[in-house]
């Protein structure tokens, strides 16, 4: 927010400070969050405990619509991928080997699925909340990623691509199950899990979310299976320093 000739700029709209004041309608009145609400107003009418620095839910109201429409395409893809693995196995005459392998396969396919549906309520879940989101890069320079709360209070989902962005979505959700948002003094989102094995747990969590979307892994992944506690803590910084040490 910026005062810009006598006005404050919020980004989505300006408000007149002298006649307390928006000269236009909330872009997102007709959200099913807002629809008992007047269009006029802001903060739902409680600036103390809301906080839309922008006056939308996502900066981008377009963000939630473009990673809905790449999620459920990956899982038409990955459904395609079934039907002609399911193919091979109905026609028989397989070798055990490779009457395991292709079980293994659709396994491993169903899990995606089932990985890429949570991403899909991560999303709606993220839409409903109250805080302002953006989809970012990452802010540090050696390409590390997170959920960090700027300035404006408005969250940032980094990441270089839609996996991450769906792994860090993964962890808002977690938090949001947890009981909501909590950051630190630098305002990054806190782990929430209560001990290291939870912390851990909600990592590899998190990373075969992203998997499941583009295949993805630091160190490297065969299947989901090998998204683990294990090797979670291989995945090193570009100066060999381990992401994960005080998970340990």
């Amino acid at each position: 927010m910026k005062l810009l000739s006598n006005e404050y700029d919020y980004g989505a709209r300006f408000y007149d400070p002298v006649i307390a004041r928006w000269h236009v309608i909330d872009p997102l009145a007709a959200d099913s969050k807002q629809i008992a609400t007047s269009p006029y107003v802001a903060f739902n009418n409680n600036s103390i405990r809301y906080n839309d620095p922008t006056g939308m839910i996502w900066e981008d109201p377009k963000y939630g619509e473009r990673l809905n429409k790449r999620v459920n395409s990956r899982i038409t893809s990955i459904g395609n991928d079934n039907a002609k693995i399911q193919s091979q196995i109905d026609k028989g005459g397989l070798s055990e080997k490779k009457h395991g392998k292709l079980q293994d396969r659709l396994a491993d396919n169903n899990s995606k699925v089932g990985l890429l549906n949570q991403a899909l309520g991560d999303i709606k879940a993220i839409g409903e909340a109250k805080e302002t989101f953006a989809l970012a890069g990452p802010s540090q320079s050696d390409g590390t990623h997170g959920v960090v709360k700027d300035s404006k209070g408005v969250i940032q989902i980094e990441g270089s691509s839609t996996g991450l962005h769906l792994h860090e979505m993964r962890h808002i959700g977690q938090s949001l199950q947890a009981g909501g948002l909590k950051f630190s003094n630098n305002g990054n989102l806190l782990n929430s899990a209560t001990t290291k094995a939870g912390a851990r747990n909600n990592e590899v969590n998190s990373y075969r979310v992203g998997y499941a979307y583009d295949g993805n892994y630091p160190v490297g992944a065969q299947s989901l299976k090998d998204i683990n506690q294990t090797t979670l803590m291989n995945i090193k910084l570009p100066d060999g320093t381990p992401v994960y040490e005080k998970l340990k």
